[in-house]
């Protein structure tokens, strides 16, 4: 377990996390535990668990794999930003809807076609006002 911004052990040998103590002990089957080689931060490792179980656990019942389409709102950050990483992992196609001021961060992540929100705001207008 990543735990990010560890400022020191207490007495007990609690992590002290900001203003926080976790107090916990966690046993792990030695075949679930896998060294990372990477150049990310503990900070930004400890990230996975928080914003990348839920767009896994998505990807992953839907069986997303090379060749499929996602279409992802909100690409850019969070969340979504993870989703477009991971289903990109997999070789899927990915779009992005993200706003005006996103684009270039979507781009970044790799996105395959980028919808503009503002476009799908007008689209919706016109068929809305068309009956």
């Amino acid at each position: 377990m990543v735990i990010p911004l560890i400022e020191k052990i207490d007495k007990n040998g609690a992590f002290v996390l900001e203003k926080f103590i976790i107090r916990q002990i966690l046993e792990i089957p030695a075949a679930e535990v896998f060294a990372i080689d990477c150049n990310w931060s503990d900070a930004e490792l400890g990230t996975i668990p928080c914003a990348y179980r839920t767009p896994e656990n998505m990807l992953h019942r839907a069986n997303i794999g090379a060749g499929d389409h996602v279409l992802v709102a909100g690409a850019s950050v969070g969340v979504g930003s993870a989703v477009v990483q991971l289903a990109k992992r997999r070789g899927a196609i990915v779009t992005a809807i993200v706003g005006k001021d996103k684009i270039e961060a979507a781009s970044i992540l790799g996105v395959d076609r980028i919808i503009a929100r503002w476009t799908l705001c007008l689209l919706w207008s016109y068929c809305w006002a068309s009956g």
